[in-house]
């Protein structure tokens, strides 16, 4: 009887080593450099940034290859740290930002997902923001997409 219980419990344990497993899904997220922002794994590099005032803030925008991501802030940021990054409709206070994207024709933006931050960095008069895979959204003729948003954007 104990042989027998003995070889059930290796059977099970042996099957149930090879069920449950799936593959993980691949990450295709590029190498994100410096001045460049990925979406959905499509990477776009870009030629200017720069920090300014903007409607009810200050916006960090960069431009390039048809492209551009705007971080927009409640103020110039003026140290580092983590901001929580927010929907393009809610009003932005101390360390919150909000993100907008155009590729091609195709306007993304930010909608506040819990957990999604912005590093940024402050370095003499310059400012750094990373982002690492937050979730934008884009609404095309009433139909609304969701894509992943990394970018390392340095303020020239």
């Amino acid at each position: 009887m104990k042989k027998s219980l003995l070889a059930l419990l290796l059977m099970a344990t042996f099957a149930l080593t090879f069920t449950g497993c799936k593959k993980d899904e691949e990450d295709n997220t590029p190498d994100i450099t410096e001045n460049s922002w990925s979406i959905d794994g499509i990477k776009y590099e870009l030629s200017n940034s720069l920090l300014k005032p903007s409607f009810s803030g200050v916006s960090l925008s960069a431009f390039g290859n048809g492209s551009n991501l705007l971080i927009k802030f409640a103020s110039k940021p003026t140290t580092s740290g983590t901001y929580t990054l927010k929907a393009i409709t809610d009003e932005l206070t101390g360390t919150q930002c909000s993100v907008t994207a155009t590729v091609d024709k195709d306007l993304y933006y930010s909608v506040g997902n819990s957990g999604e931050v912005v590093k940024v960095t402050v370095s003499g008069d310059k400012v750094r923001a990373e982002i690492s895979k937050v979730t934008l959204e884009s609404t095309v003729e009433g139909a609304t997409k969701k894509a992943s948003l990394s970018a390392n954007i340095l303020e020239n």
